[in-house]
């Protein structure tokens, strides 16, 4: 009958060896994809947060634009105010995590008409500068983007 010689083990380590490095490689590059996840989460959630920022600005605009009762509501104390939100009307609702809100508001900036300089008098052009602010904050994430626009708005007596 064949006998086996006495193993010393090399096998055994060689082996232990090749699972440690194996399982080495598969943590770093679950630790790295977990670290992409993340960064891709935080980069979607800012330009959301952008992107809400600048949907409000421009509605705001726009209400202002088109609608005579929001120039009046612009010159009020309050100002004319706009919000939208990553979870309203139309929106996405693929976005992870919680509801991002933006808020603008549209107020006159300097009351008293700036006159035309081609008519000064009565039945002239005047010209009133409103400026839009605009903020949207993730609380999330903590981010927080603000806009503003300045413009003028002429209106004929």
């Amino acid at each position: 009958m064949y006998r086996l010689k006495n193993q010393t083990g090399m096998a055994l380590l060689v082996c232990m060896v090749i699972l440690l490095l194996s399982a080495i490689a598969v943590i770093s590059t679950t630790k790295n994809s977990a670290l992409a996840n993340r960064s891709s989460y935080l980069f979607q959630r800012e330009a959301t947060t952008f992107q809400l920022a600048d949907s409000a600005l421009h509605r705001s605009l726009r209400d202002f634009r088109d609608s005579p009762a929001a120039r009046m509501q612009a010159r009020s104390d309050n100002g004319l105010r706009v919000t939208t939100s990553s979870r309203g009307a139309g929106a996405s609702d693929s976005l992870p995590g919680g509801e991002i809100r933006a808020d603008a508001v549209t107020r006159i900036t300097r009351p008293d008409p700036v006159g035309n300089s081609i008519s000064e008098g009565v039945g002239g052009t005047k010209f009133f500068i409103y400026t839009t602010t605009s903020q949207a904050r993730d609380p999330d994430t903590r981010a927080s983007i603000n806009l503003e626009a300045g413009y003028k708005s002429r209106e004929v007596n």
